[in-house]
């Protein structure tokens, strides 16, 4: 059996070659999965013997879509190609020229007279990635953005603090707090570093989620409610000791508390051990809590965000195996 569903997507994984191979098929169809893995174990072996046919004509709105089939799109190219198709969709893949590149940026400014140089390289920078994705999987033979010059960006002048500043703010700190400051202070984060207050975001599983039922009822401690089974049982706590400190302290941080269903745990999890992190289930909820935090527009692509992994895989081999169905 190749076909498994994570979440409500099937993943097709089979080995051609001795080498494993992975896909979402983008459908909840079993059906449908079944007939798209059959045209990816086609390509696959096509490619295997060098016998894919370049088509001229592929636009880069019929690439994009076999990018996101393949599993390759993450929320940042998502983000931006809400911009790119609406000029790029229809153009044939060889004919996005540096002078449609620079149309782009023109459209863009029209739209948003205040957006950065910096924005539209993003964008720009997202298209060349998904040609060059085009190159590698033999669907184009050359990028037609390669030497693309993406526009100077502004550099943001940075804050600094001085060492009599710093003297000024441990002698203001106390407790746990002044604790904090030394640590950020001698691990990096020392004088321009922190230019304004970060927002501080808290993550739950949606199954067991004290603290989102009290944010939500715009409570100030325990709000009672009915919690269920999660797979990340260590934030499975259903009466916090301090949550109305915790509750203070994320509004305080103009943040809140992000509620993760659990279909989105496992592939999260998955996703992590893609990049090399091998963590538990409920360090993966973190992650997850991310790309809600993307998708809804809540956290920029831009943004500097730093996710907290806790927990070591090591802990939850055999649950971890059990949900990746390995």
């Amino acid at each position: 059996m190749s076909l498994f569903k994570r979440g409500n997507i099937y993943w097709t994984y089979f080995y051609e070659d001795g080498v494993r191979h992975q896909y979402s098929t983008g459908t909840s169809s079993r059906r449908q999965a079944k007939t798209i893995e059959a045209r990816l174990k086609e390509e696959v072996n096509n490619r295997r013997f060098q016998i894919v046919e370049f088509d001229p004509d592929i636009t880069f709105g019929a690439i994009t879509a076999r990018f996101i089939a393949s599993g390759s799109a993450c929320p940042h190219h998502m983000y931006h190609l809400r911009f790119l198709l609406s000029l790029f969709s229809e153009v044939p893949a060889l004919r996005v020229t540096k002078a449609l590149a620079d149309e782009f940026r023109k459209r863009r400014r029209a739209y948003n007279p205040a957006i950065k140089d910096a924005t539209i390289n993003r964008d720009l920078s997202v298209l060349r990635h998904i040609l060059y994705w085009a190159v590698d999987e033999q669907l184009m033979t050359a990028n037609p953005l390669a030497r693309l010059k993406m526009a100077p960006e502004r550099r943001i002048r940075r804050q600094i603090l001085s060492l009599s500043e710093e003297a000024l703010l441990l002698g203001a700190a106390k407790g746990h707090l002044r604790a904090m400051i030394v640590i950020a202070l001698d691990t990096g984060m020392r004088r321009g570093e922190i230019t304004r207050r970060p927002r501080l975001f808290a993550v739950q599983a949606a199954n067991c989620a004290a603290l989102a039922a009290a944010s939500a009822a715009g409570a100030e401690g325990y709000v009672p409610f009915t919690p269920g089974a999660t797979i990340a049982d260590g934030i499975a706590t259903v009466k916090p000791v301090r949550t109305l400190e915790v509750l203070r302290a994320l509004r305080r941080f103009g943040g809140g508390v992000v509620a993760v269903p659990e279909a989105d745990i496992a592939p999260a999890l998955g996703a992590l051990g893609r990049l090399g992190l091998f963590v538990e289930p409920t360090a993966a909820t973190g992650a997850a809590a991310l790309s809600l935090l993307l998708s809804d527009g809540t956290i920029r692509p831009g943004e500097t965000t730093i996710v907290v992994l806790t927990g070591h895989g090591l802990k939850a081999t055999d649950k971890i195996a059990e949900l990746l169905g390995v």
